[in-house]
């Protein structure tokens, strides 16, 4: 028996009234889905998911309930929120067997090095700023160096010289003499905490230059970028939809930590035996390891709440 609109609005107003905070669309339509003999089915049906998804919409409308479209920012939201992307129970029973597992790995340095760093990401970040933002961000920085430029005649440490080398090779436009700029191959934040540790640029010199830097690398632009950094880690993600691959490293981590567990899984494929001692097969993932991760973790989110402060808007516009 489906359920109608109004049943689907009770059950997330019910439910998000018991769990304040914040949590993902995702999540709720795995935890409110209907059930057979106490068993959720092979896949959500995507009359499910369409059918909550509007009465989430009408409460949003209704003002009711909050929707803040974002993507993920740490590992612990990937735990929490990354499984319930999918509408394969089976996909979803792997991320929450596997991902926790990388997580744990990660937070204890026992992880897979990040295939990009922080320098990498900043000048990423660069990379899509229009011409004249661009421009913007250079006159921004060529008035913070003369104050710079002040500090280092009085200071003998390198550090205040090597970030004013890193900003003119950031932001100078790429045509003014590119070839000519030193390159360093710290990052910039790195640099500004270190001038700030050793106390190398007055207080408001220093004030003005972090303001600056949060301006073109917001906290929350940078943990997308670190995220996402270490999942191209782990997986190669191509294209637009389908799974990813797995890196060889990311099979041999998961195989040596989870090699058990993994063989519950269906499908499973064990390492070719050999009776030679000298030879050591790589580990053979079963075919469902690689849709551990696919193109919609770095994707947008629905992050949902109840907003019980506000009153009804019964005209309001519905998120999308």
């Amino acid at each position: 028996m489906s359920r109608g609109p109004g049943t689907n609005e009770k059950l997330l107003k019910a439910y998000l009234a018991a769990n304040a905070g914040w949590t993902t669309f995702e999540t709720v339509r795995w935890l409110l889905a209907p059930q057979t003999g106490g068993k959720l089915p092979a896949k959500l049906s995507a009359s499910w998911d369409t059918s909550l998804h509007r009465s989430l919409k009408t409460l949003a409308k209704r003002g009711v309930v909050e929707i803040k479209k974002r993507r993920l920012l740490d590992l612990d939201e990937v735990v929490a929120h990354y499984p319930n992307k999918t509408l394969a129970t089976s996909v979803r029973e792997l991320r929450g067997l596997v991902l926790p597992v990388i997580a744990q790995l990660e937070k204890s340095n026992g992880g897979l090095s990040v295939r990009y760093g922080l320098e990498a990401n900043e000048r990423h970040i660069l990379t899509k700023l229009s011409p004249e933002v661009r421009a913007d961000t250079w006159a921004q920085w060529r008035s913070l160096e003369v104050d710079l430029r002040h500090s280092l005649a009085t200071q003998e440490d390198d550090s205040l010289l090597l970030l004013v080398m890193k900003g003119r090779s950031l932001f100078k436009a790429r045509e003014q003499h590119r070839a000519e700029m030193a390159q360093v191959s710290w990052p910039l934040q790195t640099l500004i905490n270190e001038c700030e540790r050793k106390n190398l640029i007055p207080s408001h010199t220093l004030d003005r230059l972090k303001r600056f830097y949060v301006a073109i690398n917001p906290p929350s632009r940078a943990s997308e970028l670190k995220l996402k950094s270490l999942v191209h880690s782990y997986a190669s993600i191509h294209g637009k939809s389908g799974p990813a691959r797995l890196t060889p490293d990311a099979v041999r981590l998961l195989h040596e930590n989870l090699e058990k567990p993994l063989t519950t899984l269906k499908a499973f494929e064990p390492a070719p035996q050999t009776t030679y001692a000298w030879m050591h097969p790589e580990p053979k993932p079963t075919p469902l390891l690689h849709k551990l991760f696919d193109r919609t973790i770095v994707g947008q989110f629905r992050f949902i709440r109840l907003n019980s402060g506000s009153s009804p808007k019964p005209d309001a516009e519905a998120p999308e």
